[in-house]
Order: C-alpha cells, then sequence, then structure tokens
C-alpha cells in the first residue's frame, strides 16, 4: 500500500504512484551528477520478464547502472525458488541493452560493508558475532 497526499492506495493505483515518485527521485538525482544503481531482485515466475523494462525505464531517468540480484527465498517468499544461473544471465543479458549491469555482487545483506572487488569485508572488525550471510567481499 501507499499513503498519497494523505489518500490510502492499494493495487495498480499504489504501484503508479511509487514508481512516478521513484523514477522523479532517480531524474532529480542524476540531474545532480549522482551516479545511481538500480538494485532489482530477480524473482523467478514473478519479475523474469520485466527486468529489462526496469533498466529501459530507470535509464531513461538518468540511473547509470542496473544490479540484478538472485531472490533468496525466505520469510513469506520461501516458497519461491531461487533463479538459476540462466535465468540470472539471461535477465542480465536483456538489461544491458539498457544500462551496464553491475556484475561484482552475489547476494547483498544490509550490514556488508567493504569495498567492492577488495576482497576485504570489514563486517569481521565491526561486529562481536559471525554473519552467516552473503557479502560484497
Amino acid at each position: 500500500h501507499v499513503i498519497s497526499n494523505g489518500q490510502f492506495m492499494t493495487g495498480e493505483d499504489a504501484a503508479r504512484v511509487l514508481i512516478e515518485a521513484q523514477l522523479s527521485g532517480i531524474q532529480k538525482i542524476a540531474k545532480l551528477g549522482v551516479v545511481v544503481k538500480i538494485n532489482t531482485v530477480l524473482i523467478p515466475g514473478v519479475n523474469t520478464k520485466s527486468v529489462a523494462e526496469v533498466a529501459k525505464a530507470t535509464a531513461e531517468a538518468g540511473a547509470s547502472l542496473i544490479n540484478i540480484i538472485p531472490l533468496i527465498p525466505q520469510h513469506e517468499m520461501a516458497f519461491l525458488r531461487q533463479p538459476n544461473c540462466e535465468e540470472l544471465d539471461a535477465a542480465r543479458m536483456a538489461a544491458e541493452e539498457f544500462l551496464p549491469v553491475f556484475r561484482h555482487c552475489l547476494h547483498c545483506r544490509a550490514d556488508a560493508c567493504g569495498i567492492p572487488g577488495s576482497g576485504k569485508d570489514f563486517a569481521a572488525d565491526l561486529y562481536d558475532q559471525p554473519l552467516e550471510t552473503f557479502s560484497h567481499g
């Protein structure tokens, strides 16, 4: 759901308002010279065919590159399957028609910290307990 101008919205109307706001935000920040990386999660059977459309629309809005991340099936999406390598590669190739694809990530986590490609993950220096998730490492 989305609340826009005090109005509670769901469904296609909510999606339309949210997408318009996202594209507007991309346009505004890109005009300021900021590199904009689009992150999208590939969910087989849900958005497989729309990844290229996302790349095209966000490129037109001024995005610089796109990162297509495979779904990690868990919580409310635990019944879905993770995309296979062929599906991920096909989505990346389709998106690459419109935006360069950031291919460094395997799976991301919100607490990842480091420099992509450096091989160093600083999480061990910051957290008291080991983290058993994937990193940008």
